[in-house]
């Protein structure tokens, strides 16, 4: 079978839409062997073609098994769900977001009957996916709860050839260090690297430090000696074909980083990658959720409220997450 991934518009509200009226018609080398079907509700398709300029020309289905007996490279499922003339465009809303959980939650069906082998979707509005009722805080906690991965502790963000992995995520600041283990730390590096391999990169990692200056021999903390070192040596013992190196501080880490000696960074905490990352290219950055047993990748940057119909959001962030997962699935199946 074919590989067949999913476009999700994300929130009604926001800029989603018109990323996604954009991508469709620039869609990246990586997916063009593949069936790429776009989904949402057509009406608001119909609004961002105005507020784009874009002229689009797909198939229409009107059910899955339209869909499954379709030959054609890409198409657009006409997925209603609300009442999209009532959702206020620019804000958050219930409405919005109720729509929202509803089309991530018929993807994640999809992906778990194995009638989709990727997720794509474009920015949503998590404060909106609250107010319709959602259960979890993010998400991310609703892609562990579905594919049963209580083990993962946050996103990767990628910035074009350089993935980052964190071993804690959304915790306090002052907790970061008494949640660091071995087993983490081990888990961590081992996920990244082996998402790497799936999209067919040879892993060479850079390992963060916890502490200033790598904890200067124990100076400054001891987490550096007691703790990554040893993760970072067991994962060697078991992957010798994996380069790794480190602990090394973040602040050396990521100029060496940026000009191409790794492939990914494995960061201690939430911050110490994100701040780097944003800085250095939040309108081409990518969030991936890794460990789902199908790729999941959106945009890096939010719905963009105040821009919403103005047609100037820049599409490249979600065309590189397209990019991303087409290679995945093509890479695990072809």
């Amino acid at each position: 079978m074919r590989p067949r991934i999913m476009i999700i518009f994300g929130d009604t509200a926001g800029v989603g839409p018109e990323l996604c009226a954009r991508v469709i018609n620039d869609l990246p080398i990586e997916a063009r062997s593949i069936q790429v079907i776009l989904t949402g509700d057509g009406r608001v398709l119909d609004e961002a073609k105005v507020s784009t300029g874009q002229v689009i020309d797909l198939p229409a289905y009107k059910t899955f098994d339209d869909i499954k007996n379709s030959n054609e490279n890409k198409g657009f499922w006409d997925f209603r769900t609300v009442d999209v003339d009532s959702v206020p465009r620019g804000k958050v809303s219930a409405l919005a977001g109720q729509e929202v959980l509803n089309s991530l939650m018929q993807a994640i069906d999809l992906a778990k009957r194995g009638l989709i082998d990727g997720i794509v979707f474009a920015p949503f509005n998590k404060e909106s996916m609250h107010l319709a009722g959602a259960k979890h805080s993010s998400e991310l906690e609703l892609f562990k709860d579905e594919f049963n991965r209580p083990d993962i502790a946050g996103e990767f963000n990628i910035l074009d050839n350089l993935w980052l992995a964190r071993v804690t995520s959304h915790i306090p600041v002052a907790d970061i260090a008494k949640n660091l283990t071995i087993e983490k730390i081990v888990h961590t590096i081992e996920l990244l690297a082996g998402e790497q391999e799936q999209a067919g990169i040879a892993p060479k990692l850079a390992i963060a430090a916890l502490n200033p200056h790598g904890g200067e021999n124990g100076m400054f903390g001891d987490e550096e000696g007691r703790l990554i070192s040893p993760s970072i040596a067991m994962v060697k013992k078991k992957h010798s074909a994996w380069i790794l190196d480190g602990p090394m501080p973040s602040d050396t880490l990521f100029p060496r980083a940026l000009k191409g000696g790794y492939t990914g960074v494995v960061g201690m905490y939430h911050d110490q990658l994100q701040i780097a990352s944003k800085l250095i290219g939040l309108e081409r950055g990518v969030t991936f959720h890794p460990g789902m047993g199908v790729p999941i990748a959106t945009a890096a940057h939010g719905t963009a409220f105040d821009i919403r119909g103005t047609g100037q959001a820049n599409h490249q962030a979600l065309k590189n997450a397209v990019a991303l997962v087409a290679g995945m699935v093509t890479n695990e199946l072809g």
